[in-house]
Formats: C-alpha cells, sequence, structure tokens
C-alpha cells in the first residue's frame, strides 16, 4: 500500500484490515459487558425512561438573562430565537435560502 494510501485509512479501519488478513492476532482478554449490551445480547428488553424533554440550561449574556437557552447538542446549525436575536442588538444577519429540519421533524423557513 503506498504511504499516502496508508496515511489516509483511518487507524481502525487498518486494525479490522489486519485481523481479516491474520497480519494481526485477535485480542483475547475478556470484557465484562455493560447492562445496556448485556442485555442486548441476552433479549432482555430495557427499561423504558421517561422523555428528558429539550435540553436547556440558563444563560447570561452581558445583562440579558436567558431562564431556558437550548443547549448545543452537536447541531452544526446555531438557532436562537429572534426575540433573543433582537435584544442582542446584533448586526442585520445575512439572508439565507436554509430551511432546516428539527429534531421534532418540523421545517423552519426563513422569514423575509
Amino acid at each position: 500500500m503506498p504511504l499516502l494510501d496508508a496515511l489516509q485509512v483511518p487507524t481502525y479501519a487498518k486494525y479490522f484490515k489486519d485481523i481479516l488478513a491474520n497480519k494481526r492476532e485477535m485480542p483475547s482478554e475478556c470484557v465484562k459487558p455493560t447492562t445496556e449490551c448485556s442485555a442486548a445480547i441476552m433479549d432482555v428488553p430495557l427499561r423504558k425512561m421517561a422523555d428528558p424533554g429539550c435540553p436547556t440550561i440558563p444563560c447570561s449574556i452581558g445583562v440579558l438573562n436567558i431562564d431556558k437557552a437550548l443547549c448545543d447538542l452537536g447541531a452544526s446549525v446555531s438557532v436562537m430565537p429572534k426575540s433573543v436575536f433582537d435584544r442582542l442588538k446584533l448586526p442585520k444577519p445575512e439572508p439565507t435560502s436554509m430551511c432546516p429540519e428539527l429534531a421534532d421533524r418540523s421545517v423552519r423557513y426563513p422569514k423575509e
């Protein structure tokens, strides 16, 4: 394999490729499974938990206090209510044609 190709192969992919090609031995140590893993293997249903609701936290930006600011759980788009945007007195936003689909499957369209 050329060096450039080897550098682009993720470590775990190379690890599995080596195992499958018998270049590396399969690890044989015992690992104690977690409760969730044991339940999946033994086909035991997990206990149903209540919906935790929206991930919110109290937040302060300067003198502006927001009781329930939505936590960023890794979304690649930052979202804030227009009322908060207006209170922060930020520069005018640039127009967009993007219509994001939110976690509840609703779609938000830009205001004109």
